[in-house]
């Protein structure tokens, strides 16, 4: 009588004729696997050349460089001036009636210039982040 616990006796030894499938050198179903991937069936696809993916980067980052010079152009700098400009008129309502509301101020910068602030800081920083001469370092983990 077995428990649940307990595993059923053992029958004997093997016979060797039975024993050989076991012990086949390569790939097999059975009880040791040598590699995974030997089984798999290669990509039919050739592999990507370094050159190739190195080229597309360096495209991609002059495209980047070049929508980064576009939005600090049209976007930034005009943001800028009109932050400037929302400044020097709460000075002039300082000087002229005395009232200045620094928070009121501040959230009319905010509102009205954040979003071109965010927009070309975002250009900026895909345009400065990636490097493509770091590229080919990442093809043996790909491999």
């Amino acid at each position: 009588m077995t428990h649940n616990w307990q595993a059923p006796p053992a029958a004997g030894p093997v016979p060797p004729a039975r024993q050989e499938p076991l012990f086949t050198p390569g790939p097999r179903l059975g009880w040791i696997f040598r590699d995974r991937r030997e089984l798999a069936v290669p990509y039919p696809e050739p592999e990507p050349s370094p050159h190739a993916i190195q080229a597309r980067a360096a495209a991609r980052m002059a495209a980047a460089e070049q929508r980064w010079q576009r939005t600090w152009r049209w976007i930034g700098k005009p943001s800028i001036a009109l932050a400037l400009l929302l400044i020097l008129l709460a000075g002039c309502a300082k000087s002229v009636s005395g009232s200045f509301n620094l928070g009121l101020t501040a959230i009319t910068i905010a509102v009205l210039c954040g979003p071109g602030f965010g927009y070309a800081g975002w250009h900026w920083l895909s345009a400065t982040t990636v490097n493509p001469a770091s590229f080919p370092a990442y093809f043996p983990l790909a491999a």
